[in-house]
This record gives structure tokens, C-alpha cells and sequence, in this order.
């Protein structure tokens, strides 16, 4: 029987099914399947029904509910010649758009109820340098950063300096009484409270216009750096704060940089200015003002007991810092200009310090001693130890498993740089960063894990493995790798495993409950409140340990959505950077970023030193290369089907 669905041509076929829900594949035979003598199987069609409207309309499609958004469309736009097929999408009933590339039964649709939307809207640009108002089309879900470069081509201008080019004003009052507003780049124009509907202007003004703009409230002060006055800025009240804090709550760059580099300054105020500093203003302002206050406005001043050359020495530190948190950002036109303020300035005035600053510049990017090849060179090399035949993981240790793998998970992490944690995009395509890159290994270390269970067809095998896994879980906790313990710990509440019940019936109870009272200990009630405690006391007592990022970085993400980048003051006609918000995440990313400086440092020398030399390497490639694991989590559920099929006798599992 021919099971080939044409979907553009809405060809009606069966398909045997479990009456359990398992669809038959038609290119395998049922002897391919587990079935129990106890099944049933019945033929029905593979569609559910969906109602489609568009306006007024409403349309019922029988479809396949495992096939492609895309696919669903495709057969709108052919049956009923929708126009423009480009600007629409499909979404839920008063809901999200439902990505092409997704398959729909991995939504929850109430009453399959969709609608097909415009994913976009024509917008009015209003471009300064021409003043002409140009019509754009733009994608709700686009991002300003990548919608800017494209609104400036269509209007043949140059990019704007970053940060300060979106302004957003409701077109028929545009001359009359213009109204100025700050946009993140990182904003999605659908979280936007405007009503697109209206007919809306983008102003674009380049760095000229905007600095000779007098109604423009953005964080730059023209004012010279030694003129500005400290009490422009907001402040707590200092009754209120430990010794630690620092009363300063937001402020313009002019007020930040003087307060950085001061005679004193408060190093966790500057660092948490510095590791954000590229998301709350421009670098090339940031470095006329360090350049305007190293300068000095006479060569000897008084500003709170010291004199120019302490300023000066503060000016250092910090660019030291800035250069530290954010060389990888700077493109060789600022890395140019950086290095010209160094020869110019610094080293004329302190060759030690001018020199030390221009090497870190000038320093190529390396990463540390790659461990994976120095683990490689060590199999097979020494005569003296003993060697044996590789087995296979499942052979092997699994205290040693644990080991391998919480060496090579502190490897990725030691490389994660401080900005990356602040990114609000780490998994997004194309993005090389390390953190980028650990989060899809993590991904498929998870269905590594699912298959190798799922794979062996004996309900024996299976159960070896799950247990063997276990022990590799006791070992992660003893090595206080909580994020690859989290992650083993996911994988086996996978829904494809979690249902083996015969397969978990035949592993050691003791296991299954050291397992158990791990998860507890790791839970997410009270916001993961015992985890954090048990990290502090890693911390405290100077253990190394590798944190669970997923708490972290949402830490991190809550922190940024919760809090305005920017703040209003009645003093000041500029907006102020709200520093509370960025100590707030400098201290998120400091937690992370100390962590870095424990390393698994006897592991990593036993590693490097190993009994056997050949096992020890074969384990190391086996863990460092799983990115060529091919699964998914629908060929996961499957599988499981077949190894212990719903309603099956647990007795007659082979």
C-alpha cells in the first residue's frame, strides 16, 4: 500500500495505527514493531481538522498533523490564490506566529483554531538629511539592530552611530509637536506599545544632527567632563546602603567617567559600567571623555585630596578594564584610535603603563592550550602504562565518565567571555561564541543520552544503561558539575524515557533513590533556593564546581527585562544610564565569571596523566565529538514506542 502523502494535492490515504496512537510507518513491516499480542490495530486518517480565517473568512483543512507549517501554507496560497503570500503568516487564533520550519503537532492549538496574519506593516521613514518621507516594509518580529541597516540603504544614508538612531513619532504630528524617544536595539518592534496601524515615522539623524539636536534626551553630554556637575546625577540615600554600595543610581557618561576615575574610585562601580558599557552608549564617546579627563583641564588640580596624575592612573585602569571586557567588540577603525590615544597620551606620560595598555591591544586573540590535544598526544605514548582495547563507553568507568566530562564542560566554560552572558540571543544561528556553542552541545549531549537507551532491543541492555548513567549522575554531584548533572538529570525525565517502565524495573532501587533526593537538592522550587545554596557553599569553602547556567542566565535575562537601561531626571535635559540595573548584572556575571578561576585543576593533571592511556583518550574523543549525534526528539518518542509499546505486558518485554 503506497503511505506517500502528496500534501500540495491533499491526497486522502490510511495508514495502520496502535490503537494507542502509534503510527506504522509504511516503509517498515510489523515485524519491524514490538506488538504484543494484547494490540489492536486499527486504519483512520492521519489528519485532524483545522479552521483557518483570514478576516472574514473561515476555511476546515484536513491535515496531516505531523506535516510542516509550511506545508499548511503552501496549500492556502495554492487553493486560494492569496496575493502577496510573502507579507502573511500563520499563527494561532489570537496568538504567536507558528515558525514554517515547525511541525504542528508540536503546539498546543486550542480547538485548531489558526489565522492567517500579515507578518508585517508599511511604515512612514522620515530621513532628516533628505527630508523625505519614504514608505518601508518591515517584519513585526525583526529586530532594530538588523532593521536600521536596511532602512538606511533604502533611504541611501550612512548607518548612524549605534544607539542613538531610532526615534519613533506618529506621523500627522511630526512637524507640529515632535516627540523624541530612546529605542533599544535589541527591541522587537511587536513589543513596541504603538498601534502600527497608525501611520508611524522612523526619524533617522546622524551623529551631527543628533549632538545639535536640543530636544533629543539621550545619554551624551557635550558639556567638558570637568565642568559637569556630580549632583546632575541620581542618587540614594546613603543611610540606605552597606559599605559596599556606592550611592551613585544613574547618571549620564559624563558623571560615570568622572566618578571611575576618581582619586578613589569604587572598582565595583566602574566594572559594572565597563562590562555593559557597549549596550548603554557609543565607544568612540566613551573615548573622547576618557581622553578629555586624562588630559585635564590645568596640570596640577585638587579634586578630593589628589591631583592630575592619580586621575590619570584611574583613566588607565579603567580603559585596562574596558579593554579586558571588550577588545573582541572593537573593529580595527576603534582599535586604531584606541592605539593612537595610547602612543599620544599615555606612554608620553608613563611608558610602563602606556606600554602595558598598547600590548593588550595589540595582543592577538588566543585561546588557552587546546586540552583536548594535549590529552590525544598523551594515548598510546608511554610503554610503561598499561593499555587496553576500547570498548566502548558503556564499558568504561563511570566515575571516570563523570571526569572526562566535567573536564571538558569546564573547558567550554572557562572560555566564556563576560559580554556573551549579557547577550539575549546565545543560541541564535550563526553565532560562534563559546556560550553559543556550549548551550547546542548541551542540546545534543541530551539526545545522546535518550538514544543510547533507546537503542539496545533488549528490555536488559537498556536497563544496564540506564543504570550506568545513574552511576555517571552520583559521580557529576561528587564533582560538583551541576550543569552536567542537571543536564543528565533532564534527559532522563525525557517523556521518551520516563515511560519505561520495564526497562527502570530491572535497575537498583538504591540508585533511583540517590537520584531522587539529587533532584530535590537541585529542584526549582523557591527559585532553585537549595542550588544556590549548595553553589555558596562550593564558593566558601574555594571548591571548583561548574554551575547550572540555565538558573544564571535567566537570572541575567530577568534582570535586563525587568529594568529600564535608562532613566529620566528632572535635573538634567540628557537621559541617565541606570547603573542600579547595571550592578545588578555585573554581579550576576561576576558570580560566573569567578567560577572561572577554580579549575578542576587535579582532575584536569589525572586526565593528563592517566592510567591508561589509550581508554583515556578513546573516552575524551567519544564525549568532546557527540556533536554528530543525528536525532530528534519525534524519532525519540518513536523509538520508545517500539521498545515498550502503551498498554504492553512488562513480563513480555524481551
Amino acid at each position: 500500500m503506497d503511505t506517500q502523502l502528496n500534501m500540495r494535492e491533499l491526497e486522502q490515504y490510511f495508514s495502520g495505527s496502535i490503537n494507542t496512537g502509534c503510527w506504522l510507518h509504511g516503509d517498515k513491516t510489523l515485524a519491524d514493531y514490538n506488538i504484543s499480542n494484547s494490540s489492536v490495530l486499527e486504519f483512520k486518517l492521519p489528519y485532524e481538522n483545522y479552521c483557518i480565517k483570514l478576516n472574514s473568512d473561515t476555511w476546515e483543512y484536513k491535515f496531516d498533523s505531523n506535516g510542516l507549517v509550511s506545508d499548511l501554507f503552501d496549500i492556502i496560497v495554492k487553493n486560494f490564490d492569496l496575493e502577496n503570500p510573502e507579507i502573511y503568516g500563520i499563527a494561532i487564533l489570537g496568538g504567536p506566529f507558528l515558525p514554517f520550519e515547525d511541525r504542528l503537532w508540536s503546539y498546543q492549538i486550542p480547538d485548531n483554531e489558526l489565522e492567517i496574519k500579515i507578518l508585517g506593516t508599511d511604515i512612514n521613514i522620515l530621513c532628516l538629511e533628505t527630508n523625505q518621507i519614504v514608505p518601508f516594509y518591515v517584519n513585526l518580529d525583526c529586530k532594530l539592530r538588523s532593521l536600521i541597516p536596511k532602512i538606511c540603504s533604502h533611504c541611501n544614508i550612512g548607518i548612524p552611530e549605534r544607539g542613538n538612531y531610532v526615534f519613533i513619532q506618529n506621523a500627522c504630528d511630526v512637524y507640529q509637536n515632535p516627540v523624541y524617544l530612546y529605542i533599544d536595539e535589541r527591541t522587537v518592534l511587536y513589543k513596541l506599545d504603538i498601534d502600527f496601524d497608525t501611520d508611524i515615522t522612523f526619524k533617522i539623524k546622524d551623529s551631527n544632527t543628533l549632538r545639535s539636536s536640543k530636544k533629543l534626551r539621550t545619554t551624551k553630554d557635550d558639556t567638558n567632563i570637568w565642568d559637569t556637575k556630580m549632583e546632575e546625577g541620581i542618587t540614594v540615600n546613603s543611610s540606605q546602603l552597606s559599605d559596599e554600595d556606592y550611592s551613585i543610581a544613574a547618571a549620564n557618561v559624563n558623571i560615570i567617567v568622572k566618578s571611575i576615575t576618581d582619586v578613589k574610585p569604587n572598582e565595583e562601580f566602574a566594572s559594572s559600567f565597563l562590562l555593559s558599557c557597549g549596550f548603554v552608549t557609543d565607544q568612540y564617546y566613551l573615548l573622547e571623555r576618557f581622553q578629555q579627563r586624562f588630559s585635564g583641564p590645568v596640570s596640577k588640580i585638587s579634586e578630593r585630596g589628589g591631583d592630575l596624575n592619580i586621575i590619570k592612573e584611574s583613566v588607565c585602569k579603567s580603559i585596562k578594564k574596558w579593554i579586558e571586557f571588550h577588545k573582541h567588540d572593537f573593529d580595527e577603525e576603534f582599535t586604531s584610535q584606541l592605539s593612537e590615544f595610547i602612543e599620544g597620551y599615555v606612554i608620553p606620560w608613563n611608558n610602563d603603563i602606556g606600554s602595558e595598555l598598547q600590548e593588550m591591544l595589540q595582543a592577538s586573540s588566543t585561546d588557552h592550550t587546546e586540552l583536548f590535544d594535549l590529552i590525544l598526544s598523551n594515548s598510546g605514548t608511554s610503554k610503561k602504562k598499561k593499555t587496553s582495547k576500547w570498548k566502548g563507553i558503556f564499558e568504561c568507568e563511570p566515575k571516570e565518565v563523570a571526569e572526562h566530562f566535567t573536564v571538558i564542560e569546564y573547558d567550554f566554560y572557562s572560555k566564556i567571555k563576560a559580554t556573551e552572558l549579557l547577550k539575549d540571543d546565545w543560541s541564535k544561528d550563526g553565532d560562534e561564541g563559546t556560550l553559543s556553542q556550549l548551550i547546542k552541545r548541551y542540546n545534543l549531549v541530551g539526545l545522546w543520552i535518550c538514544q543510547s537507551i533507546l537503542d539496545p532491543y533488549r528490555v536488559r541492555v537498556r536497563a544496564k544503561r540506564y543504570e550506568f548513567l545513574l552511576r555517571v549522575v552520583e559521580q557529576l554531584r561528587e564533582l560538583n558539575n551541576f550543569n552536567t548533572l542537571m543536564l543528565f538529570i533532564g534527559a532522563l525525565n525525557n517523556s521518551s524515557i520516563l515511560r519505561l517502565k520495564g526497562t527502570k524495573g530491572l535497575v537498583s532501587k538504591r540508585l533511583m533513590e540517590v537520584v531522587e533526593q539529587i533532584e530535590t537538592e537541585l529542584s526549582n522550587e523557591n527559585a532553585f533556593k537549595t542550588y544556590r545554596d549548595t553553589l555558596n557553599r562550593c564558593l566558601e569553602n574555594k571548591e571548583p564546581c561548574l554551575p547550572y547556567l540555565a538558573v544564571h542566565l535567566s537570572d541575567i535575562t530577568k534582570t535586563g527585562e525587568a529594568n529600564d537601561d535608562f532613566i529620566t531626571s528632572e535635573n538634567s535635559e540628557h537621559l541617565m544610564i541606570n547603573m542600579a540595573k547595571l550592578r545588578m548584572l555585573y554581579k550576576s556575571v561576576k558570580l560566573l565569571t569567578d567560577i572561572q578561576n577554580r579549575p578542576y585543576q587535579e582532575l584536569i593533571d589525572k586526565i593528563l596523566n592517566p592510567r591508561d592511556p589509550q581508554v583515556s583518550s578513546s573516552i575524551h574523543m567519544f564525549i568532546r565529538c557527540m556533536e554528530s549525534v543525528n536525532t530528534s526528539e519525534e524519532e525519540l518518542y518513536n523509538l520508545s514506542l517500539e521498545r515498550e509499546p502503551r498498554g504492553c505486558n512488562i513480563k513480555e518485554l524481551s
